[in-house]
């Protein structure tokens, strides 16, 4: 080689060597430079207009979504916390408009924080939230017959768009994270491309418009959502204590609790404490109940009486409920020759043997029953008594507590509320009382005499009960109007077929299973999306004029016996009945499906059908979890689901009965 040709081999090793310099320098270099935006070795602004313009708004709509869905801020912290994560990548991803160049370990380490979040990213948004959705709408949003719950579309469609908006912001991340990489490979690994400065359109020209006015527009964005990011987060963190933080509350007492017994305002229960005079009423009673003498649920949340104050009286079938120091102990120690009778010793219930007697004062007798402690509240266990049939509607009843021993075997002391009331000389409860009540009770209960022992008599409470029209009254409403619709019916006009299984009568005990659907008069006041949360319409019910016609779900099981006989076929077994099968609490009408009842069916020459119990169904139990943890008003909902589902049961009986 001559020494002209080593002097250029030279100058050129040289020359690449001081591209290649170029190259690795190049990551201080851009943090230097400020001219453009729309650069893809660092798309940066691409990054965070994803995070603001996708994630910010779909992890917002999520919040709200799973607020409406359970009515409290504590299911979406997760969310808010992964919100609140990406508003803070997406700050520092902004470069710094001071002109000090970052270390080589910060950006190393920042590179790395930006992978585990985008990591995290990629599997909450591609595989652990569309999994939760899937299980949310598999298992309680997507009927037997394959199809979607109506009432609970929206929240499906909306669950869905959420699930995609999160795919496609792992895709836009991946696609701009990809060609950012590529260039930088290229630009590392081919010394071609060291002066290559690739960038992308942007809306405004990046060129002119000032890299310093856009960084800050855009930080100022990122702090303001932080902000609103970090407030949900702190109520989710409120919303999660109250919740899960001590329990129970501490007792409040108010100016118009009931003094007969502390413990809880509202106690005893029932009472003529919580009713008024209403002469408009079958009773001459109105249930007065007031939300903040009511036991708070969890979190506080205070319980609106709503529709109860429209009734006329208590519950002909509704437990009894008081409280009194030291009885728990005593009853579980066995220590009182008189004690609590439970379930299993109800014949003791009307004997000088127990402690609780429930009068009907009206009659003068004592009415069966049993008596026992509820666990749920440890420290102030309430003693529930439970009439071991319905009471009689538009009755006086009265409940006393006679002659109850602590551990030691000494008689408990009357109630404070017991002694004042009989103190009081101006008392209507105390007048009640003694002509009336006591009297009755003296008679009922022959060996006990309050006039010789008043100290024996530690609690007494009295209270009417709901009218028959009050209570039955909706219900019947809905029934007789329902039967007067649908016998008016062909059903070939209002029943439709879904879906048919056949079946091999080789294997299997069925042969066919038939999905359908039938019109059935509606009163709720609307019908379809959010239509679990419905409440009765009176106008429809005094009227007897449906709001409109719904669909109810129903299923058909027939046996391969029953198949076999209609084809005139060996084994068969003639068509002797069409049983209704009825689900358990909170299961749907896929039970009918049981192996135990396909059996029967088969052995016994059965149609089975069923249908789900509206307003108890595994479709209904959103609505229920909602009522209890978040919006207790919606228990009026649940009443008149239920009262619905009468309807739509009649439809199916009549049906089986004349149009199968």
């Amino acid at each position: 080689m001559s020494s002209y040709q080593q002097v250029r081999v030279y100058h050129e090793d040289e020359q690449d060597e001081i591209e290649l310099r170029n190259v690795n320098n190049e990551d201080e270099q851009d943090e230097k430079v400020q001219g453009s935006l729309g650069r893809w070795e660092d798309p940066w602004i691409l990054l965070v207009t994803i995070t603001l313009v996708l994630m910010t708004p779909s992890f917002f709509f999520g919040v709200i979504l799973l607020y409406q869905l359970t009515g409290r801020m504590h299911p979406s912290l997760f969310i808010s916390l992964h919100q609140t994560l990406a508003l803070w990548i997406a700050y520092y991803r902004i470069p710094q408009q001071d002109n000090k160049t970052p270390t080589s370990g910060t950006r190393t380490c920042f590179r790395f924080l930006v992978f585990c979040a985008s990591g995290l990213d990629f599997v909450l948004l591609v595989l652990v939230y569309p999994f939760l959705i899937h299980l949310l709408i598999e298992y309680l949003w997507t009927d037997e017959d394959g199809t979607t719950i109506i009432e609970w579309s929206r929240f499906i469609h909306q669950f869905h768009t959420l699930k995609y908006i999160g795919w496609g912001v792992v895709l836009f991340r991946c696609l701009i994270g990809g060609a950012a990489v590529g260039i930088r490979i290229a630009k590392r690994y081919n010394p071609a491309y060291g002066v290559w400065r690739p960038t992308f359109w942007l809306p405004c020209n990046s060129t002119t418009r000032d890299p310093v006015l856009v960084q800050s527009h855009y930080r100022r964005i990122l702090t303001w959502s932080i902000r609103a990011s970090l407030f949900l987060n702190f109520v989710g963190f409120l919303s999660a204590w109250s919740h899960f933080g001590p329990w129970p509350m501490p007792l409040q007492h108010y100016k118009d609790c009931d003094p007969l017994d502390p413990t809880e305002c509202v106690l005893p229960f029932p009472s003529f404490h919580h009713v008024v005079n209403d002469e408009t009423t079958a009773t001459g009673w109105r249930v007065n109940l007031k939300g903040h003498i009511l036991p708070p649920l969890r979190g506080g949340l205070q319980l609106h009486p709503g529709f109860l104050n429209e009734l006329d009286g208590f519950s002909t079938m509704a437990p009894l409920l008081f409280y009194i120091d030291g009885l728990k102990e005593a009853h579980e120690q066995g220590a009182n020759i008189v004690q609590l009778r439970g379930p299993e010793q109800i014949e003791l219930s009307v004997t000088r043997e127990s402690i609780t007697l429930l009068l009907d004062v009206e009659a003068q007798e004592l009415v069966y029953h049993s008596a026992e402690i509820d666990y749920l509240d440890p420290i102030r266990p309430l003693v529930m008594v439970f009439p071991s049939r319905p009471l009689k509607h538009n009755t006086h009843y009265a409940l006393a507590v006679i002659n109850a021993a602590d551990t030691e075997g000494h008689r408990l002391s009357p109630t404070d509320g017991m002694q004042q009331i009989f103190h009081s000389s101006n008392s209507a409860q105390r007048t009640r009382f003694r002509e009336v009540v006591i009297p009755a009770l003296e008679t009922a209960a022959p060996w006990w005499s309050f006039a010789k022992d008043p100290q024996s008599l530690q609690l007494l409470f009295d209270f009417p009960t709901i009218s028959e029209n009050s209570q039955l009254g909706p219900i019947r409403g809905v029934r007789d109007a329902a039967i007067a619709h649908i016998q008016k019916w062909d059903w070939s006009d209002h029943a439709r077929v879904i879906k048919v299984e056949e079946y091999d009568c080789d294997v299997d005990l069925i042969a066919r299973t038939i999905h359908g659907e039938l019109d059935v008069p509606w009163f709720l006041d609307s019908f379809g999306a959010g239509g679990r949360s419905a409440f009765l319409d009176r106008d429809a019910v005094e009227s007897g004029t449906p709001v409109t016609i719904g669909q109810a779900k129903f299923i058909v099981r027939v046996p391969c016996s029953v198949k076999k006989a209609a084809l005139g076929q060996n084994g068969g077994k003639p068509l002797r009945a069409i049983m209704e099968f009825g689900h358990g609490l909170f299961g749907n009408r896929g039970e009918v499906k049981e192996g135990f009842l396909s059996r029967m069916a088969h052995d016994n020459g059965y149609i089975l059908t069923a249908m789900d119990w509206r307003g108890m169904s595994s479709y209904d139990l959103p609505v229920v979890i909602k009522t209890l943890i978040g919006t207790p008003r919606l228990f009026q909902a649940v009443r008149d689901n239920l009262i619905q589902g009468y309807a739509n049961k009649f439809a199916l009986q009549h049906f089986s009965q004349n149009g199968m």
